[in-house]
């Protein structure tokens, strides 16, 4: 049976929540400059969909029919982005507006033929509803006009928003085997917002789940990172599970979970969860990881401790993270921040702590092994106050200020850019372009 169409709906302003005050002011001023020059421009997405929630949105997007070098030319601090996906990202200090132009399909007999539907380019522009229709899940893709104050919904958006649901607009098995990150977002959004993802979208992801394969690790590595903010770390996992997309990303820690036993696993989510916050702060990577690998990081420890006493717990979690580097490639800074956090629980242990507890706090990498503790101490029902007192001493030899002074330090620097080299084969003339830059976000609709 084919869908119909939904009818284009535009709800004024009396009938929405959605209110200039509540946008921020940066895009509000993109909006009216684009209007004032003449455009159509839209706020679009997430912070839409977020606004009809009564939820506070972290990002705002704009979308127009101007193109991008137009847009450029409208802001002195504007910045082409992307190749696959051209947009503008408009600067106001550290606000970044992310400008696209309205969009249609691209033609399938325009892309490379690879004998897949993965779109190589996209920037082929079109009008506010192709634009619309071209965006991933239904709830993504209201429009706010600035001009009018109405909300325009094209793809039946405002009706799954109120009745919670994750639905992809079009054809899901076309959706997915154009972008396989589309199924991690629906389970992103459903776990988020508290969502149920719709049944034909729901099926769709079960049958392409192995198409999350061929998605670069960096990019997987982000989606993976997104799962967690905003205290829905736990939810995302069990949908994972569920749609045995987790097979398909991480087959270790799926047969981890199916051998049973894993009552710790889903505790440790749930108290990384209930240590953020709702205002969408994601949690350190490497707490991340650890959270993860933890729970079959102490079974192997046990066992290991039982068949030959004493163990080498930092080689354990090298071959716990082993399988979780090769598929998603997370940075060596992770990598080793992850080992470290695993290996150092055996020092909060009294019977096994080497030199004083004064000397492991001062250590560079206990504030993240303390963090990882706290997870490990609420999720087993532990005492507390043995937190707190570790934190008093954590404030004691590492004062706020030199920690973040040494985080600063450990921030990897910018290469300068390499100048072209000029006739006569010396360095010189104009550094590259960033419009020549790698697309260093590639999904193809707003958050």
């Amino acid at each position: 049976m084919i869908r119909k169409r939904p009818k284009t709906i535009i709800k004024e302003r009396s009938s929405h929540t959605v209110s200039r005050k509540d946008i921020d002011e940066n895009a509000v001023n993109v909006l009216y400059r684009l209007t004032r020059k003449g455009y159509t421009a839209y706020l679009v997405g997430g912070g839409v969909r977020d606004l009809l929630l009564g939820r506070k949105p972290k990002d705002f997007d704009v979308s127009t029919d101007a193109r991008p070098r137009q847009i450029q030319r409208l802001f002195r601090t504007a910045y082409l982005i992307g190749r696959r996906f051209r947009l503008v990202h408009v600067k106001f200090g550290d606000v970044v507006i992310e400008t696209s132009t309205f969009r249609c399909q691209p033609d399938p007999a325009a892309q490379e033929d690879d004998g897949s539907l993965y779109h190589h380019s996209d920037n082929t522009y079109g009008t506010p509803e192709e634009d619309a229709r071209r965006r991933d899940f239904t709830i993504n893709a209201l429009f706010y006009d600035i001009k009018t104050f109405s909300v325009i919904d094209h793809v039946g958006g405002l009706r799954d928003l109120d009745r919670g649901i994750v639905r992809c607009i079009g054809d899901p098995d076309v959706r997915f085997q154009e972008d396989p990150v589309r199924m991690l977002r629906a389970v992103r959004f459903a776990a988020r917002l508290g969502f149920t993802i719709e049944r034909k979208t729901l099926k769709s992801i079960t049958k392409y789940r192995d198409h999350i394969s061929i998605t670069p690790a960096a990019r997987l590595l982000e989606e993976v990172y997104r799962l967690f903010p905003f205290q829905s770390g736990k939810r995302a996992m069990k949908l994972l599970h569920e749609t045995r997309l987790l097979r398909a990303m991480m087959p270790e820690l799926d047969t981890f979970l199916k051998r049973g036993n894993n009552a710790l696993f889903w505790k440790c989510l749930e108290a990384l969860d209930e240590l953020g916050d709702d205002a969408g702060t994601p949690p350190n990577p490497a707490l991340i990881f650890s959270v993860l690998v933890y729970p079959e990081y102490k079974k192997i420890i046990e066992r290991e401790s039982a068949k030959h006493g004493r163990v080498d717990d930092l080689q354990i979690a090298r071959d716990v993270m082993a399988p979780f580097v090769e598929r998603l490639k997370p940075p060596r800074r992770v990598f080793f921040d992850t080992i470290h956090m695993l290996a150092g629980q055996k020092r909060f242990q009294s019977d096994r702590r080497h030199g004083s507890p004064e000397r492991f706090a001062a250590h560079p990498n206990f504030p993240e092994s303390l963090a990882l503790r706290e997870v490990i101490v609420m999720a087993e029902g532990g005492d507390l106050d043995e937190i707190a007192e570790w934190k008093v001493l954590l404030e004691k030899v590492q004062p706020a200020e030199k920690r973040a002074e040494r985080e600063r330090e450990r921030r990897p620097r910018r290469r300068p850019r390499r100048r072209k080299p000029t006739r006569d084969g010396k360095p010189g003339g104009k550094p590259h372009s960033k419009n020549t830059s790698s697309d260093k976000r590639e999904k193809p609709s707003s958050d």
